[in-house]
């Protein structure tokens, strides 16, 4: 199954970025959690530009930067300010619809995480829904759209196989250096 490769090939980059980003930490403040969605918009907003324009049916009803920005503005940044962030530019290559599957394993992931950072940022900063758009994923559906996006993968052509899997790993090292977490 491709994505049990998926996750074996890429458990260190996702523990590395998890464990540096370290979101639990007594002392993750309201200012911390804004300057992470600032670095996730600015990761997301390129990323979903070039990976619709690759394979527009899987990502177009995948879209973040909507939510990334809501929060934003909820949080007190300015839609011009928020427009104007800095856009990564070491994504990795998402010119093939292989690249895109690959690449959106490791986002559609941290969407079906984020439902438990989710909880954390709620209770910690008494947001709701205005503020933890990002987090919430698909509401409800997240789980049934991770599901679903499983069936694409595993469904994906085997040929495609080497590329989904050099993709997710490449994703990961960027999001994580874009993050700043420390490369070993």
């Amino acid at each position: 199954m491709l994505l049990a490769s998926l996750k074996e090939e890429t458990t260190q980059l996702h523990q590395r970025i998890e464990n540096g980003l370290d979101l639990f930490r007594n002392d993750f403040t309201l200012e911390d959690y804004r300057s992470l969605l600032v670095r996730f918009y600015g990761y997301y907003s390129p990323w979903e530009q070039r990976a619709v324009a690759t394979a527009p049916r899987v990502v177009a009803p995948r879209i973040k930067c909507g939510n990334l920005a809501r929060d934003l503005e909820f949080l007190g940044m300015p839609r011009k300010q928020i427009l104007s962030i800095e856009p990564c530019d070491y994504l990795p290559p998402l010119d093939t619809a292989a690249r895109v599957l690959g690449s959106m394993y490791v986002l559609e992931g941290a969407t079906l995480g984020g439902r438990i950072l989710l909880r954390q940022m709620r209770s910690r900063f008494g947001l709701n829904e205005a503020g933890c758009a990002f987090f919430s994923g698909y509401g409800e559906r997240t789980g049934a759209m991770w599901k679903q996006f499983g069936g694409i993968v595993e469904s994906s052509p085997p040929h495609w196989r080497p590329e989904i899997v050099s993709t997710a790993v490449a994703t990961f090292e960027t999001l994580g250096r874009w993050l700043g977490v420390p490369q070993v």
